[in-house]
């Protein structure tokens, strides 16, 4: 292939790393009980206990944590947001980088971390009022409110679980967010930089010498 300049450009495209992990991620087959306490890490864990974690312990990422297909999708939200029809005033308004990366995020996934925030939140609101009312009953000198002890005895001890469990799963979904919109972004630059060669501008040659700093450099920030 040629640009512009006459120049061969190096047709690069994505190689998947040779190594002998395992064919399938844990979490895949994981039972709920395994998702609620991240169980489906043990073996990870275990491993990393007795030695060092190499690339071959890890095992494959899950269909939508792939960077390839994120990337795919990102275009596919960006190209929807530039039609051929949009005059320039209107592709202004509508073709927002913000919006595509909005749109990457499913429904589902978006809904899921607001409402384990919000449930974090109440129970962090309603956890005092439980522990007033454990410490009111306890100390009236009479035994008759034993049922309301009992309640409140609960209300803190499963509040706690849920706030600890709620707080653990919404850093661990945004966390997958944020690493899945990064991944996405980094694919189109390296698809626009690399792959198509700056439209033919930059030498080939110069761009397999940048390509290495350019995403150790998006990657840092």
């Amino acid at each position: 292939m040629r640009n512009g300049g006459g120049s061969t450009t190096h047709k690069m495209s994505y190689e998947k790393l040779n190594t002998r992990r395992s064919l399938t991620n844990p979490k895949e087959n994981a039972s709920l009980c395994s998702l609620l306490t991240f169980s489906w890490l043990n073996d990870l864990l275990k491993r990393g206990s007795q030695r060092a974690i190499e690339n071959d312990d890890l095992p494959p990422l899950l269909e939508e944590d792939k960077s390839q297909a994120l990337t795919k999708n990102l275009e596919n939200e960006w190209s929807r947001n530039c039609k051929p029809e949009h005059t320039a005033k209107t592709w202004i308004r509508t073709a927002k980088l913000w919006r595509a990366l909005w749109n990457l995020v499913p429904i589902s996934e978006k809904a899921l971390v607001l409402t384990l925030a919000s449930t974090h939140i109440v129970l962090r609101l309603l956890q005092p009022l439980f522990l007033i009312g454990l410490l009111a009953a306890l100390m009236k000198e009479s035994s008759a409110d034993r049922g309301w002890i009992y309640l409140n005895a609960s209300g803190v001890c499963l509040s706690t679980w849920l706030i600890a469990i709620s707080k653990c799963h919404c850093d661990y979904r945004s966390t997958m967010i944020g690493m899945r919109v990064r991944s996405a972004l980094l694919g189109v630059i390296y698809k626009k930089v690399v792959l198509d060669g700056c439209c033919g501008i930059v030498e080939a040659t110069i761009l397999i010498e940048l390509s290495r700093t350019l995403v150790v450099g998006f990657s840092s920030n």
